[in-house]
């Protein structure tokens, strides 16, 4: 019995390793992937991929080799099962202890709070995330450090869609063409501005300014991959 549960916790650090490795862009789906709805899970939430990676060193040498779908299914065993939908702050934090502690450590760029509240009023800002991501369990609580510096009410709507390791909701989102997580979209009047994909260009709350404010708009990425992908490097 000891050396079975020795092999589940050396299976368990190795699958988290693994999930950290694979980034947060779309997977292909398997036949028993449909179902999105969100199941309950223990209450740390279990992971912190770029944690899990640091933990277990050079355990990645020795790992078992598996496709994304059976990763998705191994990791689901071992912690975390992703909220997916609409969701909230509150309910991020309430479910993932790791969530919460990122919030409470997370340090945004002083006097940002007072950018973001002279912004022109009326855009709305839609992040599309995944609480399984490491890009987004990076970016977004300093998201939120930025947004408790504002003082009162900010002069934008801000809206959660949380994907699972598929990139699925429990809706379509074929329109919002979302490929990359987190996926963080700016809209005035109906129209998108712009969008924030994977890794911020400067850091996220100043990126998520230049767009409310108008100073930018496009894509903002600094993911190389991404910055080929939309020709953002090429000479004008």
């Amino acid at each position: 019995m000891s050396t079975m549960r020795h092999e589940m916790k050396w299976l368990s650090l190795a699958l988290g390793v693994m999930l950290a490795m694979t980034g947060c862009e779309k997977k292909k789906p398997d036949a028993t992937s449909k179902n999105t709805t969100a199941v309950t899970t223990p209450k740390d939430g279990a992971a912190n991929n770029t944690a899990a990676a640091n933990q277990t060193g050079a355990a990645t040498s020795t790992s078992p080799t598996l496709t994304p779908e059976q990763l998705v299914k191994e990791s689901r065993k071992y912690g975390h099962i992703p909220i997916v939908g609409d969701t909230d702050r509150a309910s991020i934090t309430t479910k993932f202890e790791n969530w919460k502690k990122a919030e409470d450590e997370a340090k945004a760029k002083e006097g940002i709070g007072a950018k973001l509240v002279a912004v022109p009023e009326g855009a709305t800002v839609t992040i599309v995330f995944g609480t399984w991501c490491s890009d987004c369990f990076r970016e977004i609580p300093r998201l939120w450090d930025a947004l408790d510096q504002v003082e009162k009410k900010p002069p934008f709507e801000i809206k959660y869609i949380a994907v699972n390791e598929y990139l699925r909701a429990d809706r379509d989102l074929t329109a919002m063409n979302i490929h990359n997580i987190p996926t963080i979209i700016v809209e005035r009047d109906g129209k998108e501005v712009g969008r924030i994909i994977e890794q911020p260009t400067t850091v996220v709350e100043e990126d998520l300014l230049a767009l409310l404010a108008g100073e930018k708009k496009g894509i903002l990425t600094n993911t190389p991959a991404l910055r080929q992908r939309y020709g953002l490097d090429e000479k004008k």
